[in-house]
């Protein structure tokens, strides 16, 4: 268990695949996170900030991206974005920049959280975390997850298909 998450959870093993991550699970991680906001928000909180850490880790490691454990949470996204074809330098319709720079400013807001060892106050969160700090972080954490995981299967599902392509000289 890692700061309220169990990201063995949010790995199912697929015997052809190996270790996948679906999108059936980030919900599930999600659902669980916010069923905590009411009786252990900092715990919730932590559990939204494991959550995004570890799909990002996850589509880089199946990408063969070589990256430390060490690595924050704005440079986790930003290289899962260059990976997915999502950061907003590889797009040119301002729509796109538009929501991947508000994705990228949610996700700076979620690394400022402090992990549950941390002090909250130090951060300039309240001295009581409530329900609805909680349901924001884990919410924001959750929407933004989920978006990575269908745009990392969509890619998947691309790659497969040029494959396929290519293998029938297309």
């Amino acid at each position: 268990m890692t700061r309220g998450i169990d990201l063995d959870d949010l790995m199912p093993s697929d015997a052809e695949e190996g270790t996948r991550l679906t999108t059936e699970a980030v919900l599930a991680a999600w659902n669980r996170a916010l069923e905590h906001r009411h009786s252990d928000p900092e715990r919730s909180i932590a559990s939204a900030h494991a959550l995004l850490k570890t799909v990002c880790r996850h589509v880089l490691d199946r990408r063969g991206v070589t990256h430390s454990d060490s690595l924050d949470l704005p440079v986790l996204m930003k290289m899962t974005a260059e990976q997915l074809d999502l950061a907003p330098t590889q797009r040119s319709a301002t729509v796109s920049k538009r929501l991947f720079a508000g994705a990228a400013s949610v996700v700076d807001g979620l690394s400022s959280l402090p992990n549950v060892i941390g002090d909250f106050r130090e951060y300039g969160w309240p001295d009581k975390r409530t329900a609805r700090h909680a349901q924001l972080a884990v919410n924001m954490a959750g929407a933004v997850a989920l978006f990575l995981v269908q745009a990392w299967e969509a890619r998947v599902e691309d790659d497969l298909l040029e494959i396929i392509d290519d293998s029938k000289g297309g």
